[in-house]
């Protein structure tokens, strides 16, 4: 009987925990995607300015600013390549890079428009990274993880005041996992993988306000609460090598805790045809210290002879840091059917070197954005355009050795939308 390298099997099991903290690495900012909709793609955060029905997302109180009823379809193409250049071992740049984000709002007022109700679903966290299996992280890391997540987002704002507009609504998040590892063996014996699948679901919060200032300038708030997902799902080992000791199948449930989010937008109107926007967000990734990782068929005890081949913890550190991302935009009304959009912002990682994983090699990231919208009628098309360059880093302290080098990742985006009104 061939027996299988338990301190193997345990680093490899750790390591696929890891993975669920995934998400898209475009914006360098845990596991958040970019933001959606026309007005938010060119901004941080869109707080003080949204008009479109993007307002779900970014600032429900602005969903008064919609004059009539609205429906808005999008979507969000994504390249996200990252290079790895190990002390040892040769270069390898990650497969499968373009990703689509899709996203639906639909918006109407209420009380000759002294209020307003919507609805939206568009995914603000997600992941798919995938490897070489035969690459530099071959047993010690996924070679696929991704992560799907789409918030449904019914939303209801009013006047307060004549110039103050509050906004609330509910986040309701549901989540898939899939999870895929090569496991080591022995001599000429194939490799067994592992596969995580589960599914869960959270509820949370949000709410808005934006003050007009006077009627040139204007000040918007906004807080995102935290959502936990628990994850339900099945732990399976394909080709096993070792059936005797080693369990095929299990249960398996996890949690994330997705971060709270605080946004501060000011606006100004410079000219009738520019106006300009400040955005600051603060994400509370601290919240994120570890994830459970629970497997059945005792998977969590330590294994004994003639037992279960795999030890897990019980759970998996990973101390984030809450982070900071700021931006400035403007728009610029060039005719009375087009309007341009430019932007830049910048956003801090919250992961250290020593937590950082290849399936999430987050870096500082500038991005410089450029949009244009078109309006005929009840009709708007919307395009948009962003490059954003990573600062890179060069990791030499990570708590897996494999796992040190130099990451960098130059990613694009381009956005693409269509809105109607009624």
């Amino acid at each position: 009987m061939v027996m299988v390298n338990v301190s193997w099997m345990r680093t490899s099991v750790q390591l696929c925990g890891f993975i669920l903290l995934c998400s898209q690495l475009v914006l360098a900012d845990g596991f958040r995607n970019p933001p959606h909709g026309p007005s938010g793609f060119n901004r941080i955060g869109g707080k003080a300015y949204t008009g479109d029905p993007s307002a779900i997302w970014h600032n429900p109180a602005n969903l008064l600013e919609s004059g009539a009823a609205t429906v808005s379809y999008g979507s969000t193409l994504l390249y996200t390549p990252t290079d790895f250049d190990p002390p040892q071992g040769r270069d390898e740049t990650s497969r499968d890079n373009f990703h689509v984000l899709p996203y639906f709002y639909a918006t109407f007022p209420i009380a000759d428009r002294d209020m307003a109700a919507g609805i939206g679903i568009m995914t603000p966290f997600g992941q798919s990274t995938t490897w070489d299996k035969d690459g530099n992280f071959q047993y010690v890391s996924p070679y696929f993880a991704e992560m799907r997540l789409i918030n449904i987002n019914p939303t209801f704002a009013m006047k307060v005041a004549p110039a103050l507009y509050v906004g609330a609504g509910v986040d309701v998040y549901i989540s898939e996992l899939e999870l895929r590892q090569m496991l080591p063996t022995g001599p000429a014996i194939p490799d067994g993988r592992m596969r995580f699948d589960a599914e869960g679901s959270g509820v949370g919060y949000n709410v808005g306000m934006t003050w007009r200032i006077s009627e040139r300038h204007r000040l918007g708030l906004t807080y995102r609460s935290a959502v936990s997902v628990d994850y339900d799902g099945d732990f399976r080992l394909d080709s096993n090598p070792s059936p005797s000791t080693i369990a095929s199948r299990s249960d398996f449930d996890s949690t994330i805790d997705f971060p709270d989010i605080i946004g501060l937008g000011y606006g100004v109107e410079c000219s009738d045809q520019l106006r300009i926007e400040i955005d600051v967000e603060w994400v509370g990734h601290s919240t994120l210290e570890d994830i459970p990782l629970e497997l059945g068929n005792n998977l969590n005890d330590a294994p004994s002879p003639g037992g279960p081949g795999i030890a897990v913890p019980a759970s998996i550190p990973q101390n984030w840091n809450d982070n900071w991302a700021f931006g400035v935009s403007a728009d610029w009304q060039r005719t009375d059917v087009l309007l341009m959009r430019f932007g830049y912002h910048f956003v801090e990682s919250p992961i250290d070197d020593t937590h950082l994983l290849p399936t999430l090699p987050d870096l500082d990231r500038h991005v410089f954005s450029v949009g244009v919208e078109y309006t005929r009628g009840h009709h708007s098309i919307f395009a948009a355009y962003s490059y954003l360059i990573g600062t890179g880093r060069d990791v030499d302290n990570n708590q897996q050795p494999a796992f040190n080098g130099a990451y960098d990742s130059h990613s694009q985006m381009v956005g693409l939308s269509y809105e109607y009104d009624f």
